[in-house]
């Protein structure tokens, strides 16, 4: 959309020209750090309402998964040493034993492409896109090793202390 947003408007609704709610302002991000002119940011109504829904149910957002994956951002050495095409996604550097990445296969080395349907870009997509899911979600990860593309099932258990 071309709405404006101005401090004070996150956790206002975003309407589209038939004045159907279609998501949530969140955040704008100005050059210059002020005033409405800039790049601003929603969340999609779907993901409004699942939040909405989980608290009603259960009273929070249950997030206190593990993965067990340790990753990295793919740089220039890495797209070196493994003949990659594109530093696209993230490398798992090493993966916690027993964890729900060790339980699905995953090993260090592994180039993690996406969840989901969501292509991974770089650690903060992995992390962010981690982060769409709650504790017991199956998500499934499309993988590169040895320049075979795989597919890896993973469950988000709950991380006990």
């Amino acid at each position: 959309t071309d709405a404006s947003i101005n401090s004070g408007n996150s956790g206002g609704p975003l309407v589209n020209s038939l004045g159907e709610l279609i998501g949530m302002n969140t955040l704008i991000y100005t050059a210059g750090g002020t005033g409405s002119i800039g790049l601003g940011f929603a969340i999609p109504i779907n993901k409004v309402k699942k939040i909405v829904d989980d608290i009603k149910k259960f009273g929070k957002i249950d997030r206190s998964f593990w993965t067990g994956i340790y990753a990295q951002n793919i740089d220039d050495g890495i797209l070196k040493y493994y003949q990659l095409s594109s530093t696209r996604g993230v490398i798992v550097t090493n993966v916690q034993k027993n964890s729900p990445a060790y339980k699905a296969g995953i090993e260090g080395g592994d180039i993690i492409l996406s969840i989901g349907n969501v292509k991974i870009s770089n650690y903060n997509s992995f992390v962010g896109t981690l982060l769409e899911f709650k504790t017991g979600d199956t998500i499934n990860l499309e993988i590169l090793r040895d320049n075979n593309l795989i597919t890896k099932k993973m469950t988000l258990d709950k991380k006990y202390d």
